[in-house]
């Protein structure tokens, strides 16, 4: 969406993107209410929580694989859990950060599942045959695209 006023303009995100950014402040502003210690630790582990990384990458000619898990989830689960102030506000704004960076995840899979279905489909294809056809599960991904 964007808004033209004169010389400048408001350029907001598409309309999923801040109807999830209002529900996960509202949680957030609520849960830290609940929080009997300070309430800018809620926001401190949902921010953490929210963090994926990279364990894995490899180059190759047909591009990039990278294998990424959501290492603040787990670095902030295991924390909550050996600490002594365990509080359910925590917890739930750790699971909240931890279905962001799941969005994460999913947002940035379809580009190399693309390009990883192109290059299989092109491998398989012989020219002196005719091209085969491509399995349902290679379909599906194709489909993401």
């Amino acid at each position: 969406m964007e808004f033209v006023f004169g010389n400048f303009a408001i350029i907001l995100p598409s309309l999923h993107i801040t109807i999830i950014a209002i529900s996960v402040i509202f949680f957030l502003v609520r849960w830290s209410k609940q929080s009997e210690e300070s309430r800018f630790k809620v926001f401190l582990y949902f921010l953490i929580s929210t963090y994926i990384t990279p364990i894995y990458s490899r180059s190759t000619t047909e591009g990039v694989f990278q294998l990424l898990i959501p290492l603040g989830f787990i670095s902030v689960f295991v924390y909550l859990i050996h600490s002594k102030s365990n509080h359910p506000s925590k917890m739930k704004a750790s699971i909240l950060g931890l279905c962001i960076a799941i969005y994460q995840l999913i947002s940035n899979m379809p580009v190399s599942l693309c390009y990883s279905t192109y290059a299989l489909h092109n491998q398989k294809r012989s020219y002196n045959k005719p091209a085969r056809s491509l399995s349902i599960h290679t379909m599906v991904k194709a489909k993401l695209c």
